[in-house]
């Protein structure tokens, strides 16, 4: 988990859910059924009392990391919620800049005898997106590359409940009422 979901939703649907500040017309967002870990895709930032939409690249890449991309052989595209504030890759993020990840649902793979196969799909018909925690950093390379990039913030599965345990080593952290609150920096880690 978590490294592939798909993200549905369209550009009434997110200004209305995380009340948005519009300073730029409104736009077609095409679906995604398999965003991957370092695609782009659309979060929800907040900076100076406003919140908008940003494109980043999915897996983290902290502003202090002073080699290339390539030489980045961490995986950075799920920050589990235990290490957070802890772990070096994240705590700046953490501390400093967070976002919110609309997303529709997200993809589970099992490991059978023939390899790895798609066994769950999460999402529910109709529903609203789900909303997971994120963290993000700007890095800049030593040319002129300005690269924002993200981290999924996830729970293990001794923290998911009984039917997510059964499915999945760990889940997206869902924020539901705490969407706001875990944009403010400042606040403790995720929820009460």
């Amino acid at each position: 988990m978590c490294g592939r979901f798909t993200v549905k939703a369209t550009w009434a649907e997110l200004v209305a859910l995380y009340r948005l500040t519009i300073d730029a017309p409104p736009h077609n967002l095409r679906p995604r059924y398999s965003v991957c870990p370092t695609d782009p895709v659309d979060v929800v930032t907040a900076a100076a009392g406003k919140r908008e939409l940003a494109p980043m690249r999915g897996s983290l890449v902290p502003r202090w990391w002073n080699k290339s991309l390539k030489e980045l052989r961490m995986a950075t595209f799920n920050a589990r919620a235990e290490m957070v504030e802890t772990k070096p890759v994240f705590r700046d993020a953490f501390r400093r800049t967070r976002c919110l990840i609309p997303m529709s649902g997200y993809y589970e793979w099992q490991a059978t005898a023939g390899g790895k196969q798609l066994g769950y799909f999460t999402a529910a018909d109709g529903s609203p997106p789900l909303t997971a925690a994120g963290l993000w950093d700007e890095w800049k390379d030593h040319a002129i590359l300005v690269l924002a990039a993200f981290a999924l913030a996830t729970l293990s599965r001794l923290r998911t409940g009984a039917f997510l345990t059964y499915i999945f080593v760990i889940a997206p952290l869902a924020l539901g009422p705490f969407l706001t609150a875990f944009l403010i920096p400042k606040t403790s880690a995720f929820g009460p």
